[in-house]
């Protein structure tokens, strides 16, 4: 951010004030005290108007700022005796005017009739040029010696026009003085000329803790078309006399500080404004969506509407990222901000929060439907395909939306509570919208608790393995253990892997987590191999999000290295949807594990969807039934039909077959017809702790099994 700094005396108009004395230098030098100060300080113009008021023997002044200029958005009056509103009329006393009809149509009535301008406008110029053009064309306009102001209308007391009277009151016993704050119309030659003038003499200082910088060369190009800020009003009473010349140019000459002060300021919110915006997305950031956030709950308490705060994240996005790298993750974001954008209403706000975070303020909502109708329409627009990098990339996303006045009146409250219904959402499958309600943040906290106390759960020993034997379907012996993850909670008691394995995902404490199961199963099996442990295989799960970094071959080899561990007895187990969300990538780091030794197992096969071409080019050795077809195996020939073609599959294509979740012994019976190879479930052992296995080799029974 930055600001310019000008001298009280602009070099435009000190030559032609020289003349005015005393009042010139004291005016201008009180008016520059005040005018550094920062524009949007409360009482700042009512106490310029007073000065302007006393120095010039005027007994009223007026400022009517246009909308762009104010942080409100809407246009605004000050008066000298410190009293400002949104629109202001005369009266006939001479006073202080009063309301009557609204502010913009004044002041463009004024500006149409009586100054020559065809409307009061702001060129984009301010929006589209970087910080340092902007330096520039101040540069050039104020060192250059051509900037001032023009189009001063004056009017002696009678002989006002009457809408003239209409809107400031009686013209008897008053003269008037109209000067609108644009800068003068220059011919592209005179710009040209003056510009280049400046570009040879012009320096000016911009507050900086280190240097004083000269301006650089300013092409005519770069010079502001005429922008208009306000217009500023004077009325003096018929007895302190008319309006001389050298009181025109004076005001102009002051009026030029005040046009410069308020086009300062609004270079510095246009600074600050973008300051606040994040870079990747050009989206608000989270400070300036807070302060949006604020104005909007006060602008709905005051129209009596709902105001909606979502909060949205993009589903397993950082798999994205982890797959295809960091630009492309950017490249998705970028498109997805465009996505949400294109979705809200003119009056809304969306902003990126952090990471794949967004939030949004959906304003005006009168109905539940109101609410359905723009959060299906954002779920439905993330659907469709994008395209990154030459690849097709499917994204879902999970919102949750707290309405003000119900869900809370302050933004912090909000933003929480749509928090919690967008874990809601998560929790509920994800690819949907949650509303807020009450016990969805006793849920949200139970989470968040579960999540604190998992980032601990290593270091305290909580955690523990299991291990389920994997056993040969004919002979009933055991060809393998699989090692499975457990939570022995403090206060809680033992808590589901189902439960918490999703809060390790979500939350990246997955690959530390997978990193101490794979090194805590090979230990211990080294261990067992010296008590006289059968040289069985040991099975341990790789998570999706594991699987995906690209140091998991390495890492993996090195804790087998640690461990002293024979790859040739080690299975991973991939799961087929991580698998197959980026083939080449999943081959390549499989055929890598499998030029160890290391056996490779697809588990739940036939809940993604491989297709026989890709299938073929996995270096698989096994394929697991998932559970959910054995279950109804006996009953259901749907399932029975399933499970017999995946056994065909398997065995066309070399690979043993193991059925998970054995329960009974006609499960076994039907397996065992079409071919099946391995089992594993509740019919044969549930998963052991390592005291129930040490148990079982000092007894001598483990070889018998």
């Amino acid at each position: 951010m930055f600001r310019v700094t000008y001298s009280p005396l602009l070099p435009t108009t000190q030559g032609n004030c020289a003349s005015f004395g005393l009042s010139s230098d004291t005016l201008l030098s009180r008016l520059g005290c005040l005018l550094h100060c920062p524009s949007d300080t409360p009482n700042l113009w009512p106490q310029v108007l007073s000065v302007l008021c006393e120095e010039l023997h005027c007994d009223n002044a007026q400022l009517f700022l246009s909308g762009l200029y104010r942080a409100s958005g809407n246009a605004q009056h000050f008066s000298s005796d410190g009293s400002a509103d949104g629109s202001a009329n005369g009266s006939a006393d001479g006073g202080v005017a009063k309301p009557a009809v609204a502010l913009p149509v004044n002041v463009n009535q004024l500006l149409r009739q009586y100054l020559g301008i065809a409307a009061p406008r702001e060129v984009n110029i301010l929006w589209q040029s970087q910080a340092t053009d902007l330096q520039a064309q101040l540069t050039s306009l104020v060192s250059g010696g051509f900037f001032h102001l023009s189009g001063t209308q004056t009017y002696l007391e009678d002989c006002w026009p009457a809408q003239l009277s209409d809107i400031f009151g009686s013209s008897q016993g008053r003269h008037l003085l109209l000067l609108p704050l644009v800068v003068s119309d220059l011919s592209q030659a005179d710009q040209a000329s003056q510009a280049a003038q400046a570009s040879q003499s012009s320096q000016v200082s911009f507050e900086s803790p280190h240097t004083e910088m000269e301006a650089a060369h300013i092409d005519h190009r770069s010079v502001p078309e005429p922008a208009f800020v306000g217009v500023l009003v004077l009325f003096r009473q018929a007895a302190q006399g008319g309006w001389l010349a050298e009181d025109v140019a004076l005001l102009e000459a002051a009026g030029s500080q005040i046009y410069l002060a308020i086009r300062r300021s609004r270079l510095d919110q246009i600074a600050q404004y973008r300051s606040a915006c994040d870079q990747l997305t050009e989206l608000p950031d989270r400070v300036l969506f807070t302060q949006q956030m604020v104005r909007a709950i006060a602008a709905a308490a005051e129209q009596d509407t709902m105001l909606g705060v979502a909060f949205l994240d993009l589903d397993r996005f950082k798999n994205i990222n982890d797959t295809l790298g960091h630009e492309a993750g950017d490249c998705l974001l970028q498109q997805v901000a465009e996505r949400l954008k294109s979705c809200l209403r003119g009056y809304d706000v969306v902003a990126r929060w952090g990471g794949d975070e967004f939030t949004l303020l959906l304003c005006a909502l009168r109905s539940s439907e109101d609410i359905s109708n723009i959060l299906e329409r954002i779920l439905q627009r993330l659907s469709a395909p994008f395209y990154i990098q030459g690849e097709e990339l499917y994204v879902t996303a999970s919102l949750g939306i707290a309405l003000a006045p119900y869900d809370g009146e302050d933004e912090q409250t909000l933003l929480r509570n749509a928090d919690a219904a967008m874990y809601q959402a998560k929790a509920q499958g994800r690819n949907n919208y949650q509303v807020y309600f009450e016990e969805i943040n006793a849920d949200a906290r139970t989470q968040l608790n579960l999540e604190t106390d998992l980032r601990k759960a290593i270091d305290n020993n909580e955690l523990f393995l299991c291990y389920q034997p994997q056993v040969d379907l004919l002979s009933g012996q055991w060809i393998g253990l699989e090692a499975l993850i457990r939570w022995q909670h403090p206060s809680l008691g033992l808590i589901s892997p189902a439960k918490f394995i999703p809060i390790a995902e979500d939350t990246g404490l997955i690959e530390p987590i997978g990193r101490w199961v794979l090194q805590k199963a090979c230990t211990q099996y080294r261990q067992w191999r010296q008590m006289g442990f059968p040289q069985l295989r040991l099975a341990v799960n790789l998570s999706a999000h594991q699987f995906h970094r690209s140091h998991l071959v390495r890492s993996i080899m090195q804790i087998l290295k640690n461990t002293d561990f024979d790859p040739h007895y080690l299975e991973l187990e991939v799961t087929e949807s991580a698998a197959m969300h980026d083939v080449d990538y999943a081959i390549e780091v499989l055929k890598k594990l499998s030029h160890t030794g290391i056996q490779i197992a697809m588990d739940d096969f036939g809940t993604g969807y491989s297709s026989l071409s890709v299938l073929k080019r996995f270096p698989l050795d096994t394929i697991k039934i998932d559970r959910s077809f054995v279950m109804d195996l006996v009953d259901s020939p749907s399932d029975a039909a399933i499970a017999s073609t995946i056994i065909a599959l398997a065995k066309g294509l070399n690979f043993k077959v193991l059925a998970e979740g054995i329960e009974t012994p006609e499960q076994i019976a039907v397996l065992s017809k079409m071919g099946c190879d391995y089992a594993q479930g509740y019919w044969y052992s549930k998963p052991l702790t390592v005291e129930q296995i040490d148990g079982l080799l000092t007894q001598g029974t483990l070889q018998n099994r």
